[in-house]
């Protein structure tokens, strides 16, 4: 993977990049992506003229950690029934913790999810995740036997997971 497309906003030589640029959504896709598959994050804008969004989610710690994982272990894709366009990828984090990534590559809004038994958490045993929220930074617990969320076209939600038990 080479470098980030973040705050490019249609500069540079690349044609994929230059025509109009990404929208913050996307943006924030690429950059949570780029988290999940450990991939270098080298900024290809100039930090210079780059707005306050772009800053935010360039210095999101939550993002960083994930890609700068200390067990440095790759993600994988999940096998789901999920909607169109949507796909999940679960990346194992030292300490026991996943991160979870819903991505949304179709043009329409999204409700899609997974079932923590297919990351070999078993509600039957009284196993339940804590959710961090890691474009937000809110925390959720949640018990359920599955994590779901609205994702936005184009967009992503990023979670942490944290076993209570």
């Amino acid at each position: 993977m080479d470098m980030l497309v973040v705050g490019m906003h249609g500069a540079g030589a690349n044609p994929e990049t230059t025509a109009e640029g990404c929208s913050m959504t996307e943006y924030t896709t690429h950059f949570a992506l780029w988290a999940m598959l450990n991939s270098p994050l080298i900024i290809g804008c100039d930090l210079r003229s780059a707005d306050s969004a772009v800053k935010n989610l360039l210095t999101n710690k939550d993002l960083i950690a994930i890609n700068q994982d200390p067990e440095g272990r790759t993600c994988y894709r999940l096998t789901c029934s999920c909607s169109p366009g949507t796909f999940t990828l679960i990346k194992p984090l030292s300490g026991g913790d996943y991160a979870a990534g819903i991505f949304n590559f179709s043009d329409h809004d999204a409700f899609s999810g997974f079932p923590l038994f297919d990351m070999g958490l078993s509600s039957s045993q009284g196993q339940k995740v804590r959710l961090h929220d890691c474009l937000n930074g809110n925390d959720t617990e949640y018990a359920a036997e599955s994590v779901s969320a609205e994702v936005p076209s184009h967009g992503c939600r990023i979670f942490r997971l944290s076993s209570d038990n």
